[in-house]
């Protein structure tokens, strides 16, 4: 068995006439994987131009490929799945976000009946006036500032509670 060196890793990017993005692959063997995909691809006579990056080691060089892919966006790559772990952690998140959400707008709503129902109160009552009315919404605006902090830190620990950050 062959040591690989960081000269092997390679990140490749292959472009048509146009120089616009076909595929974006990794290999330890360009050589080889050329003739692999000229093989069984339909697509590699639309190849005109491959570029070749180099990097140290494997984890960045498929850390690269995924980037690559995500925000160049070549034809035709396939996005590469998650895991079944990922998914499950990504639709365990989603659903607790979802949750969160649900539960700050019932809240929410609650809130703005109760002020509502004291705000037409006031205007019927003979307290009533602006200032009593501005006091109302001063109050409302404050519980919402407040739902809405109380609704972000729960909604970023959800999301990060996969040890990633937003």
């Amino acid at each position: 068995m062959t040591a690989t060196t960081a000269a092997d890793h390679v990140l490749y990017r292959l472009f048509d006439e146009g120089d616009r993005l076909l595929y974006v692959g990794i290999t330890l063997s360009p050589a080889d994987r050329f003739a692999a995909h000229r093989a069984d691809k339909t697509w590699w006579n639309d190849v005109a131009t491959i570029r070749l990056q180099h990097l140290p080691d494997r984890e960045s060089l498929e850390e690269a490929e995924r980037e690559a892919i995500q925000v160049e966006d070549p034809r035709y790559n396939r996005q590469r799945r998650l895991s079944a772990r990922q998914q499950d952690e990504a639709l365990a998140n989603l659903r607790e976000l979802t949750a969160i959400r649900v539960e700050t707008g019932r809240e929410l709503d609650q809130l703005i009946a109760e002020e509502r129902a004291e705000a037409l109160a006031l205007l019927t009552s003979e307290r009533g006036g602006t200032v009593a009315i501005a006091e109302v919404m001063g109050r409302t605006r404050e519980a919402i500032r407040q739902m809405h902090n109380a609704w972000k830190r729960k909604s970023h620990a959800a999301a990060t509670s996969d040890g990633s950050s937003t």
